[in-house]
């Protein structure tokens, strides 16, 4: 029970941590002056945001708040493209992981009771599983961590649910973000919508599978 309570404390300062570094950044980046220095770099610029996005997707660290620079920064398809990029190499990373330290390393970086749901549904339902495993209220680290610890999940059906789940998530913050930045309210509902159906959604698959736990 206090190792929970930590666990969530540690997630809450994570969380706070994301949103302030997004408020600095736009903050700071008012007249774009920011944006130019890191297009500036090129290649390096776009590498070390990728990076940095793999490194954060490795961390129950919202995601999104580098997404939202990302897309400050490069425009909305290319930054998209480059954090869905470093998601999926995170996973690629994680999975690497999880198969080379193993369980008992992994029960004390995440939350045995979560640890143990997510494996039992995803070694229950297999691929379906997996996808719903996926799309439910908890970070995607620990559905990454947990799955490729699993034997019966091969590489190849680990990594294409990985990328291919994270993609509702990222486009909805997109749609947001487009919306407040261009002024459209039309993409703005679209993208208040999409998160909601994503909100709901995932809070409805809990319900109804969690009874089977």
């Amino acid at each position: 029970m206090i190792r929970a309570r930590v666990g969530k404390r540690r997630v809450a300062i994570l969380v706070a941590a994301a949103l302030l570094s997004v408020a600095v950044f736009f903050y700071l980046d008012q007249h774009n002056h920011l944006s130019s220095v890191i297009q500036a770099w090129g290649t390096f610029g776009v590498g070390a945001g990728i990076l940095l996005m793999a490194l954060i997707c490795m961390t129950p660290m919202p995601s999104e708040g580098l997404l939202l620079i990302l897309l400050k920064v490069y425009g909305v398809w290319f930054g998209l493209l480059y954090a869905w990029i470093g998601s999926s190499a995170s996973a690629v990373a994680i999975f690497a992981i999880a198969r080379l330290v193993g369980r008992p390393l992994m029960e004390t970086l995440i939350d045995p009771v979560k640890l143990r749901k997510v494996e039992k549904f995803a070694s229950r339902k297999g691929v379906t599983g997996l996808l719903v495993a996926r799309l439910l209220p908890v970070p995607a680290m620990l559905v990454n961590y947990t799955a490729g610890m699993l034997p019966s999940i091969s590489f190849i059906v680990y990594l294409w649910t990985a990328m291919v789940t994270i993609i509702p998530y990222y486009a909805s913050t997109a749609l947001l973000y487009e919306g407040v930045a261009a002024g459209a309210q039309s993409w703005l509902f679209t993208g208040i919508a999409a998160i909601a159906v994503l909100m709901m959604g995932g809070f409805l698959l809990n319900r109804r599978y969690a009874r089977r736990l």
